[in-house]
């Protein structure tokens, strides 16, 4: 059974804490400094350095800014931070008649970014998208405090940029959020555009600590690129697009908040500690295989999940799918996929479909779920790893599909319904427990090894059957007969069990009312 992230999953954990601290530490990022000042980039700046001086208008004149760096229109579009260490600022605005800027991090180079005042951080008003590019070994670009990428007012609001700030993170590169910063705050232009899109490329890394969040943010990974969530930071209302050996990674007690995340293209996403999916939108299979693993005490809370073909989702060691919508049928051009609940785990209180091809497999309990299996959709129960599947109190559907009991495994308390020529069966020694289960409509309960219904309620009617083979036995359980059947087969037997057929009573003749009785006496 193939769950995804078991050994390779403790791994990361180990790994967690190290790649965070050297994420941290590959640039000193600095704080606010004492004495802001601030400057406008020349309209005719000699060179490209941002460290240089004579490119800037201020007063007293040439001063390299730490308040507020502002870009109009200027010969040099292209800008380099020209030393190693750390470059810190308060603000950067762009202005409306400003054209596109690039503004190059290299290796050993780190651009902080403060936050000061009202709306401080990163804010575009022009109609072009200014670019930040972050590659190179310990390159970073930092927003501590309460900077924001962006709030804009775009020159002219029928062509505003699209998205109005672009960070990629290639190589090495890592871009950091910290305190309460904000990757995109609400902007003053259309809504229907993003304000923030930033691309990690080839291994590059956006990470968000403490409070931080994505907020309406557009992140993508390619070619091993990652998406980190630390501390109590969120992923807001972001969109996450996951691919080519990407991670989104939540830790701590991060939370996915209101985001969409798309995996695949053999991307993951995992989250640890006691990290949230909260109400997010989880895609498996967007356009190829994606993963979602959720580890330790994780929950996937109220998300929303869907698993297509070839994907899977885990929840392994002591996570719980809560209150999630888990949608396992696949989309109008793929099957479904598979969804593992190991052994600690948990399925809560979570809406479960499976159809087309999707299977859920339990080595751990489905609690309070309610579980559909759709026509060409599963469930299965096992004991294998010595793990002990349980379908706890769940409600389970078998709307033409099916339910299969294996191992040691049990159906506890769940109450089971098959209908539509759906069923359940059990092998192995699995136990039916204290479940409720009816057949009707074509449908049928197997009984089969050395399996037994124990303690179970059946209930046959509408052509439903229960079939006991080779050494099963029906225990102590209650079964009626409501217009439908009960099968003994090779060494089956019916143990102890209370077995009782209800007869169909015929129909009685009721005098019409409308008829009138005549009395054919003489009268006296």
């Amino acid at each position: 059974m193939p769950i995804a992230g078991g050994g390779i999953m403790q791994g990361v954990r180990r790994g967690l804490r190290t790649i965070r601290a050297g994420l941290m530490a590959g640039v000193c990022l600095g704080t606010v400094n004492a004495h802001a000042g601030d400057a406008t980039w020349a309209v005719d700046a000699p060179n490209n350095n941002w460290n240089d001086g004579a490119n800037w208008t201020s007063s007293p004149p040439h001063v390299v800014p730490d308040g507020t760096a502002t870009f109009a229109p200027s010969s040099k579009t292209t800008i380099v931070l020209g030393n190693a260490g750390n470059t810190a600022i308060d603000n950067i605005t762009f202005a409306q008649t400003a054209p596109a800027y690039t503004i190059a991090i290299g290796a050993g180079q780190g651009l902080s970014v403060n936050g000061s005042g009202a709306g401080g951080g990163v804010s575009n008003n022009s109609s072009f998208s200014p670019n930040f590019l972050v590659s190179g070994a310990g390159s970073g670009l930092a927003f501590f405090n309460n900077a924001g990428l962006v709030s804009f007012t775009p020159a002219d609001l029928n062509t505003p940029a699209s998205p109005a700030i672009i960070i990629t993170n290639g190589t090495a590169g890592t871009t950091s959020f910290y305190n309460n910063s904000s990757a995109s705050t609400p902007n003053n232009g259309p809504l229907s555009i993003f304000s923030t899109k930033i691309n990690n490329n080839s291994g590059g890394t956006t990470q968000f600590f403490q409070n931080s969040t994505a907020n309406f943010a557009y992140i993508s990974n390619k070619g091993n690129g990652s998406i980190l969530f630390f501390d109590t930071s969120t992923a807001g209302r972001a969109t996450l697009e996951n691919a080519a050996g990407g991670e989104v990674r939540f830790s701590d007690s991060s939370t996915a908040g209101g985001a969409v995340i798309q995996d695949f293209f053999g991307s993951t996403t995992n989250f640890f500690g006691t990290a949230t999916a909260g109400n997010a939108t989880i895609v498996n299979g967007f356009q190829g295989i994606g993963t979602t693993n959720f580890n330790g005490n994780s929950t996937a809370s109220s998300a929303s999940i869907l698993i297509s073909s070839g994907s899977v989702t885990n929840f392994n060691d002591s996570s719980t799918a809560a209150n999630a919508t888990i949608d396992n049928t696949g989309d109008m051009e793929s099957t479904g996929g598979q969804l593992v609940f190991g052994g600690n785990s948990k399925a809560g209180s979570a809406i479960i479909t499976n159809g087309n091809g999707g299977q859920t497999l339990f080595f751990g309990t489905a609690g309070s779920a309610t579980i559909t299996n759709k026509v060409g959709g599963s469930t299965v129960f096992s004991g294998f790893f010595g793990a002990n599947g349980t379908a706890g109190s769940a409600s389970i559907n078998n709307i033409g599909g099916q339910t299969q009991f294996g191992e040691t495994s049990t159906a506890d308390h769940a109450t089971i319904t098959n209908g539509n020529s759906g069923g359940t069966s059990f092998f192995n020694s699995s136990m039916a427990g204290n479940a409720t289960i009816t057949n009707e409509k074509n449908a049928a309960t197997l009984f089969a090894d050395a399996s037994t219904a124990d303690n179970a309620t059946i209930l046959n009617k509408l052509g439903g059957v229960v079939v006991f083979k080779n050494s099963s036995t029906a225990g102590n359980a209650t079964i009626t007969n409501d217009g439908g059947a009960t099968t003994f087969v090779d060494n089956s037997c019916p143990g102890s069990a209370t077995i009782t057929a209800i007869k169909l009573r015929p129909e009685r003749r009721l005098p019409n009312p409308r008829t009138k009785t005549q009395d054919h006496r003489r009268p006296r």
